[in-house]
């Protein structure tokens, strides 16, 4: 009868684990690996600067949802949150992660400093609302340094033309 009751017992436990590991693995892509997806989908080398307007829907959801585990680790909070966005599956919450994920490559997302993933002064210190870094294309980079008379006409030209390849 006891060596029943501990298998039962066991069995239970080991059913109970498996749920809790089978789903902790759902959230388990890093914001790094789907940055490398994004650079492979855009074409993109390591220092290219990832224009957030380019990137497709289904990664920007796939960016939002990695910004969102590393930000609330802790599988129940998580799920709670998700929830209250929506729920698994929702359109709301695809468009929250989607928007997560812009927000994060736009430089307007930074949870380590308590902006919130919505961004500042929504859930986090509206003090921070001016203090993040624009996108600046490519070219924007070139025309500022053509314009500060940093380079000369020609050598904007002939980088100009190599960007547009």
């Amino acid at each position: 009868m006891k060596y029943n009751a501990f298998l039962i017992f066991s069995a239970f436990v080991l059913i109970i684990n498996f749920g809790i590991f089978a789903d902790s693995d759902k959230h388990s892509t890093s914001v790094e690996e789907v940055l490398l997806e994004i650079r492979r989908e855009l074409g993109l080398s390591l220092d290219d600067a990832i224009n957030p307007d380019r990137v497709p829907p289904f990664l920007l959801e796939e960016l939002g949802e990695a910004v969102m585990s590393e930000a609330h680790p802790d599988p129940e909070q998580h799920e709670w949150m998700e929830n209250t966005m929506g729920g698994e599956g929702s359109e709301s919450l695809a468009t929250a992660h989607r928007w997560m994920g812009y927000r994060y490559l736009s430089g307007g997302y930074n949870y380590e400093q308590g902006y919130g993933m919505m961004g500042p002064g929504m859930m986090g210190n509206p003090d921070t609302l001016y203090n993040r870094i624009p996108y600046e294309s490519p070219e924007d980079i070139l025309k500022r340094r053509y314009a500060g008379g940093e380079i000369n006409r020609e050598e904007y030209l002939k980088m100009l033309e190599d960007l547009r390849k």
